[in-house]
């Protein structure tokens, strides 16, 4: 849970201190969207960016409750100089209104539509359409781009209509509801945040722009009225002649012959100590009665019998748990659905929705207790960095519901754990129990290649045949079942794949597991011998063959799961947090140059860490040994070579993985904000390391592989990319196979 006034504070650059945060026993994560591609000159240096560029003031990693958004105020922590972040609401904020509808691209679904038997849903990225057709399962059929900011959609028969931010209106063909398209689209006089359709007429709610009233009859979609209205419109109903705003910090009521204001009410008292603690920002109408989606005061009852004179009934909340933000509100069959954030979704009987809501039970002040304590200890025991280094785990995060029949449609919030979710809840069950969910897919963890092959694992991993054109066909094994429960693997010397899961170490064609200590990463040393690393136990170097072992200690204190690689010379391993890999040859451990990318005191700062975690990769090639290492906004790659350390930046993402050819290095990055991932090309045979390009695509990147002049990178979603490498040693896009059980 959060408590939803909670403040905590970053130290700006220089300080050692790092500052822990007591925020109601909610876990932190990567943000991982502080920066991508086209963030900055990220190829001219490999040491973090200038402390005045502001990322050490970047909001903390620890994201904002569904929502919610962190507001940054000049303040005194610790003794020193920072920033506090308070909670405001992510639209609405103090009142004022969000006029960078932008910022609010997350990994998060935030409304949906359906058309027979598909679900459409949109996270201000993509339009994704989900197939209804199994009772037991909610899957993906596809994923449309294009669409510019989608916040909110509706339909018109087979067409949806979406608010799409600074792209205004756009509709979208779905009469194949299984491959839709982009139709047309209207540029309005301000952004649009939400939309309702009335049989051929949008009502647009347009924030700061007022309300626009758009004619869809036309083949391209004209404005028939555009209002400017005080205040920020951020969700509109309408009836009859009226239309009912849900304005931020009060509730309006238009006529929509004028486009006047003919009457507004709120609660008294929306605005505390400069904050807003009723934030007004999505309308359904029951009745005679407006339902106000309101933040912490849930859903607020207005009575608009007579629409020049609205009254506020009272709401509907949940004042004892801090958990509860009311962001979406819809009815059906005499039922509301408030989708409460991290609470969940909150049904309320409005068969009289007069008296349904009928008390108003206000919100306390926020408190200024920061709740702030000041620490000397590592970053690794002030950010939980183990509950977000994993797969992450499912949400039940709403900000909107979608009542048909006897099902709810909850569209998750998932920015803190860095997915996607829509839970489908039985209305008819007071409950709202579970009976199917969608979490964005993590089916392929790993890949491996040979010239002929191509061995992923994870839930849909197996052994895939190759063809020229880079297209894969599965070719049952019976190592299919421990290819599936691992989550890394590797290629031998002699050509058989070996694969860790939690049941140890499994070598293709062997007959059973060697246990191994807990691992995360496996390199070959030779025909029959892999390392795997622990920080707990050490390097080990298995003959696979006899299960033999030898161990050998590390050089430094680990916290992060290690990359280990190997070559003639010895076994290369790092932790993350290390500002330098170690070698272990003949028993000796050394210390190689160090990566230069952050350096003893860049790890030690918190705020670094909330940004983005270390990551560390290593690889091994004739020409040296290569590491790639990032913190915060920093991420360099490094060729350990016999002149010394050569280096370069890369693009500021998660790397999930890393693979090399000699010449060239192909790595994989996330963007997981805007659920996007980048092969980027890095040609290490000249004087200093190059990127060469960058191979975009839509999905999560989880492995790369390298054999034969293709490059296959594996997609958490379940598709193998094959990509050709030119001359120039560039990764080029050939093909990609949809791999399934």
């Amino acid at each position: 849970m959060r408590i939803s006034w909670r403040r905590v504070s970053l130290l700006l650059p220089g300080a050692l201190l790092a500052c822990s945060v007591n925020a109601g026993g909610r876990t932190t994560t990567d943000n991982n969207g502080c920066g991508g591609p086209g963030g900055g000159a990220w190829g001219s240096s490999v040491r973090g960016a200038p402390a005045d560029d502001g990322s050490r003031g970047k909001a903390p990693g620890d994201p904002a409750p569904t929502g919610q958004r962190w507001k940054p105020v000049e303040t005194e922590t610790c003794g020193r100089t920072g920033i506090s972040w308070v909670l405001v609401d992510e639209v609405c904020g103090d009142g004022e209104g969000n006029d960078d509808p932008d910022s609010l691209h997350a990994p998060m679904f935030r409304d949906g539509a359906i058309v027979d038997d598909h679900l459409f849903a949109v996270d201000a990225t993509h339009l994704w359409t989900f197939d209804l057709a199994r009772p037991s399962e909610l899957s993906r059929a596809s994923l449309l781009t294009g669409l510019g900011t989608p916040l909110a959609v509706d339909r018109r028969g087979g067409e949806l209509v979406l608010a799409a931010g600074a792209s205004g209106l756009v509709t979208v063909d779905v009469t194949n509801a299984a491959s839709p398209t982009r139709a047309r689209s209207t540029r309005l006089s301000g952004k649009a945040y939400d939309v309702e359709v009335r049989g051929d007429t949008a009502y647009v709610a347009m924030g700061h722009a007022g309300l626009a009233e758009v004619d869809l009859g036309p083949a391209s979609p004209t404005i028939r009225h555009s209002w400017s209205l005080p205040g920020f419109s951020a969700g509109v109903a309408t009836r009859g002649a009226y239309a009912y705003v849900a304005a931020c910090s009060t509730f309006r009521v238009v006529e929509l012959s004028t486009g006047k204001v003919v009457a507004e009410t709120w609660v008294p008292a929306p605005i505390v100590a400069d904050r807003l603690v009723a934030p007004a920002k999505k309308v359904t109408l029951v009745g005679d009665v407006a339902f106000v989606a309101a933040g912490r005061y849930g859903a607020v009852a207005i009575d608009v019998t007579e629409p020049h004179a609205p009254s506020v009934l009272g709401n509907c909340t949940l004042l004892d748990t801090p958990s509860f933000y009311a962001s979406g509100v819809r009815a059906n069959a005499g039922k509301l659905y408030v989708a409460g954030g991290e609470w969940g979704v909150l049904p309320v009987d409005v068969a009289s929705p007069k008296v349904s809501c009928s008390t108003l039970m206000a919100l306390a002040p926020p408190e200024d207790d920061p709740d702030v304590s000041c620490s000397s200890k590592p970053p690794w025991q002030v950010v939980p960095w183990e509950k977000i280094w994993a797969p992450p785990p499912p949400g039940k995060d709403p900000i909107q519901t979608l009542p048909v029949g006897d099902r709810v449609y909850a569209f998750g919030d998932a920015r803190r754990i860095g997915v996607r979710a829509v839970d489908v809840r039985s209305a008819v069950d007071p409950a709202l129990p579970i009976v199917q969910r969608f979490d964005e897919p993590r089916t392929l963890l790993g890949v491996a290649a040979s010239p002929d092959r191509v061995v992923a694992v994870g839930p849909r991993g197996g052994v895939f045949a190759a063809t020229p054109s880079g297209l894969l066909t599965r070719t049952a094994t019976p190592g299919d079942a421990a290819l599936q429960a691992s989550t890394a693997v590797s290629l031998l010397g002699d050509g058989r794949w070996v694969a860790l899961g939690a049941s140890g170490l499994v070598v293709e064609g062997a007959g059973g597991a060697i246990a191994v200590p807990a691992a995360s990463t496996i390199a070959p040393v030779s025909a029959t011998r892999v390392a795997v690393a622990s920080p707990t136990v050490g390097v080990r170097v298995i003959d696979v063959d006899t299960g033999v072992a030898t161990h050998h200690g590390l050089a430094h204190e680990a916290h992060l799961p290690l990359s280990v690689a190997a070559d003639a010379a010895g076994v290369y391993y790092a932790a993350p947090e290390w500002p330098a890999a170690a070698r272990v040859s003949v028993g000796a451990s050394v210390d190689l140059p160090g990566h230069a990318v952050f350096d003893a005191e860049d790890i030690l700062d918190a705020s670094l860490w909330r940004m983005r975690l270390p990551r560390r990769h290593l690889l091994t090639s004739p020409r040296g040994l290569v590491e790639v290492a990032g913190l915060g906004p920093a991420v360099g790659l490094v060729l350990h070579a016999a002149g010394g350390a050569k280096r370069t930046g890369l693009p500021p993402l998660t790397y999930a993985a890393a693979a090399t050819d000699g010449d060239h290095v192909y790595v994989v990055g996330i963007d997981r904000s805007l659920y996007k991932s980048y092969l980027v090309s890095v040609d290490i045979t000249g004087a200093e390391p190059a990127v060469l390009a960058l191979e975009v695509f839509t999905g999560a990147a989880s492995g790369v592989a390298v054999s034969g002049g293709r490059v296959f990178v594996a997609d958490a979603d379940g598709a193998i990319r094959a990509y050709a490498i030119g001359a120039s040693g560039a990764a080029a896009f050939v093909s990609a196979t949809e791999v399934t059980r």
